[in-house]
């Protein structure tokens, strides 16, 4: 027995891997499993089904090292010389420097975000219309302002008390190959030595901003505070500022001049990056020399044919390629970064992906994919944007999402049970009950004591039909309780019907909210082949329209605003128990409806004083605010001054419908379906075309839930026929004395792209 033993756990120990790939095999065959809570919506039209996915997240490009001097070059001949003149910090990690320099005033933005380390300038300044003149970072009030946290920062007001009329006299890296970069400070621009340097650190989770004494390079504010416990490099207020330990790679060494010398540091680029075979190209170049990174070698390999450079092992390539490589995009490396080759930088460009979402310095071949941005400030400014926002709308549709369809799941099981009831007193059973009841009471003389059942004949068929007694009930008893029965089912009609309107209205406008949502950042062309491509102008408007509807759903915007007011939605909240929801006060619900109640009513409008009146300023001013598109019809064969305005969610819905609108304009709306309301604004007594009518029935069925159809009947009729719903949410009209008119989202989507190439901001 001893013997077998240890044969026994050796055939064990041998069956356990196949074991385990067997397991692995099953389950890949399994269906994945999903849970209740996440988010797959399924948009559900006329005639297609079209499965809408969450965007997949893109990894932010860092800024690098030959961007950062890029960025630095530019700096130097915008902001020399330049005085400081105004110092506010945004939020957490951002800093804005107003510079006033020889021709205008500008703002420096300095941004320390782990993800989003940056340097670069802004044309406008600080977004928030409640900053306080003192410029200290403080808001007048808490929580007022857009995009500027309440937070009272205390960096900005030591920027501000050591800066404040400095004088920039240069722009640093003082390491070369590492993303450091100085800004020096003087009191007049004749100085040589400077008094203050600001120190900015792009070094990804570690990215910091100092503010350091100019002779004794002592720490006077910092970002963040580094311990000696976390850090061998510890950065503290009155401690000395030290550099991070040198890198091991060097710089690429200058060309030389000499053709033999020349040929000779070509032999020593080439053995220095095939030392490791299995290495890909930019793992090679980077583990050689620095300065370099992966996007930027990706799209150096690229220009020489070079494809999937990051897997592609560098044994693979060709001594002609990689000759190519260096006489190519290296030897113009080398000269702008390493030699500073004043026509290198003249001619240099950078360059921004189609779809936005990646960027390159340096531009060594136009086209393919790329297109040019002159400026690198502009391009940093641009993409870093543009990234941001598109992060924070993503997380406002999820969050969003999260709710909405955790309400209308809420909302549907209320309704469920609400026609559960109502089938329950459908007038089939109020029938059976009818009849039970006048049977019994037409028979109750056949009835005998200790009978648990009465036989009566059937007042149509004569058929003898038994029914049960309950025990210890007569058949008086049973046709007395039966009638009781019928009364209670028709009394819960009338209560249930009322109920189950509210339920519907609710639920429509949910659906509203959900429709809304799904339309932000994507585009009915968008495909697995063709990428959604969305400039800044269309993305800063989905990201406004997306904080208006994250306010109405009561969710924290990353600008601070939202939760704060009591809307239709928050009222459907407290009257529901949603899981993972947090619930709004019913007594300030109450609250505010007394509160209002104590005001004075608003006056009625007057439509036709409306009509003579010079509010059309002012409702288009309004309208900018509320970040309503407008869309103007070709000038061919259209109405002069025809003006069409899209509400993309309930809150525009409601104020293009009952406040922009007039009663000679035309309202336009997708039957069916929850989508935008549309509205054709024209002078009064002018004839509408035939081709602008189809202009807005277009516009109207792009902008709805049936996008993914291929005709969307829309019903348009005249403002003055539109009412709200009694008990509803912002947006939600009855129409009457409507028309239909077919639409085509496809000419819609149409319209809004050449739209957008119109007003294209992005360069």
């Amino acid at each position: 027995m001893m013997n077998r033993t240890p044969l026994f756990w050796l055939v064990l120990l041998h069956s356990i891997p196949n074991c385990l790939h067997a397991f692995a095999s099953f389950t890949t065959r399994l269906p994945m499993y999903q849970p209740s809570g996440s988010i797959l919506p399924v948009m559900t039209t006329a005639e297609t089904t079209k499965l809408v996915r969450p965007e997949k997240p893109s990894r932010l490009q860092t800024l690098d090292y030959t961007t950062l001097a890029l960025v630095a070059c530019e700096l130097r001949e915008r902001l020399l010389p330049g005085r400081v003149e105004n110092v506010i910090q945004q939020d957490d990690f951002s800093l804005l420097l107003q510079m006033r320099c020889v021709d205008d005033f500008t703002w420096m933005l300095i941004c320390w975000q782990p993800e989003a380390a940056r340097v670069c300038l802004q044309r406008n300044g600080p977004n928030d219309s409640n900053r306080n003149s003192r410029g200290d970072g403080q808001s007048k009030r808490r929580g007022g302002g857009n995009g500027v946290s309440s937070t009272l920062y205390s960096l900005p007001g030591q920027l501000k008390g050591f800066l404040q009329l400095k004088t920039l006299i240069n722009v640093t890296l003082p390491i070369p190959g590492e993303r450091i970069m100085v800004f020096e400070f003087a009191d007049r621009l004749t100085v040589s030595v400077p008094t203050h340097k600001l120190v900015i650190e792009v070094m990804g989770r570690r990215s910091n901003v100092m503010l350091v004494d100019g002779d004794t390079d002592i720490v006077l504010a910092c970002g963040y505070q580094v311990s000696p416990l976390k850090s061998v490099r510890p950065v503290s207020i009155g401690q000395r500022y030290t550099y991070p330990p040198p890198l091991t790679a060097p710089l690429p060494p200058p060309l030389p001049e000499d053709q033999a010398d020349m040929e000779a540091y070509e032999s020593e680029f080439i053995r220095g990056i095939t030392l490791v075979p299995s290495h890909s190209l930019p793992k090679a170049l980077i583990s050689a020399y620095r300065g370099f990174s992966p996007q930027l070698v990706d799209v150096m390999g690229s220009t020489v044919g070079i494809r999937n450079a990051s897997t592609t092992p560098v044994g693979n390539l060709s001594r002609d390629v990689l000759v190519r490589f260096f006489r190519g995009p290296v030897v113009m490396w080398v000269r702008l970064i390493v030699m500073r080759d004043p026509r290198v930088v003249a001619t240099s460009e950078c360059g921004l992906s189609l779809d936005g979402k990646r960027y390159t310095p340096l531009l060594f071949h136009p086209g393919n994919g790329w297109q040019p941005v002159p400026s690198v400030l502009k391009l940093v400014e641009v993409y870093y944007t543009a990234f941001l926002k598109r992060q924070e709308l993503r997380d406002l549709q999820r969050r969003g999402l999260n709710r909405v369809q955790a309400v209308q799941h809420r909302l549907q099981r209320t309704r469920q049970e609400f026609q559960r009831q109502l089938d329950a007193a459908a007038e089939e059973e109020v029938s059976k009950l009818q009849t039970k009841a006048e049977l019994l009471t037409t028979y109750a003389y056949s009835w005998k004591q200790g009978d648990t059942e009465c036989v009566c004949p059937d007042l149509d068929t004569g058929e003898e039909i038994c029914i049960p007694l309950k025990p210890g009930n007569s058949a008086a008893d049973e046709a007395q309780a039966t009638y009781g029965r019928i009364r209670k089912l028709k009394r819960s009609v009338d209560a249930i019907m009322p109920l189950l309107q509210k339920i519907d209205v609710k639920v429509a406008y949910v659906d509203e909210l959900e429709s809304s949502i799904q339309q932000l950042g994507t585009s009915a062309r968008s495909d697995e082949d063709t990428p959604n491509v969305l400039n800044t102008r269309t993305l800063s408007q989905d990201l406004a329209i997306m904080r208006e509807i994250a306010e109405e759903l009561g969710i924290n915007c990353l600008d601070g605003r939202g939760g704060s007011s009591t809307t239709f939605f928050s009222t459907i909240l407290n009257r529901l128990s949603v899981p993972g929801i947090e619930q709004s006060s019913l007594s300030n619900y109450q609250n505010s409806k007394n509160n209002k109640r104590k005001k004075k009513d608003k006056p009625v409008r007057d439509k036709n004083k409306k009509i003579q009146g010079k509010s059309t300023d002012g409702a288009k001013k309004c309208a900018q605010s509320m970040a309503i598109q407008s869309f103007r019809p070709p000038s061919v064969h259209s109405t002069s001054n025809v003006v069409v305005y899209v509400g993309r969610n309930s809150k525009q819905n409601d104020y293009v419908t009952f406040q922009l609108a007039r009663d000679h304009e035309l309202w336009f709306h997708a039957q069916g379906v929850p989508g935008a309301h549309c509205l054709m604004r024209i002078d009064p007594g002018v004839e509408v075309s035939d081709a602008d009518m189809q202009f807005a029935a277009d516009l109207a069925a792009y902008f709805s839930k049936a996008r993914g159809s291929g005709q969307v009947p829309v019903i348009w009729t005249s403002p003055k026929y539109l009412k709200r719903v009694v008990g509803g949410g912002p947006g939600m009209v009855h129409v009457s004395k409507e028309k239909v008119l077919w639409g085509r989202p496809s000419r819609g989507e149409k319209i809004v792209l050449e739209n957008d190439e119109d007003n294209n901001t992005m360069i």
